[in-house]
């Protein structure tokens, strides 16, 4: 079985998920390793969110940069995907989302053929 690179799936996500942040980026003063990475992003609101990914999924672990607090880790939710809680905490997001889904769609209905 192929072993997951955290670093790599976390610039994946960050890349597909770029239209509903105002800024993420890998954190470079938590330690991020193929095992777990640290996710530093501002949503569309503004509010400014590190989240530890690693095999149990992404948690929110401070409401600031490059920093860890016990007492948000101790909230416990952790998400399956990084869309996932983007959801929950970003109702922009969400239109965000919706709208990019409703140009694809108009753009295929536009353009039957795939032009």
């Amino acid at each position: 079985m192929e072993s997951l690179n955290f670093i790599s799936e976390a610039e994946t996500v960050l890349a597909e998920t770029k239209f509903g942040v105002k800024e993420a980026f890998l954190s470079q003063q938590l330690t991020c390793s193929q095992t777990a990475v640290y996710i530093n992003f501002t949503s569309l609101e503004g509010s400014r969110y590190c989240v530890h990914l690693d095999m149990g999924g992404y948690e929110i672990v401070a409401y600031e940069y490059d920093t860890v607090m016990d007492e948000v880790r101790n909230e416990g939710r952790i998400f399956e995907t990084f869309q996932s809680l983007l959801d929950t905490v970003s109702p922009m997001y969400q239109l965000q989302f919706s709208m990019a889904i409703s140009d694809k769609l108009k753009h295929l209905i536009d353009n039957p053929e795939g032009q």
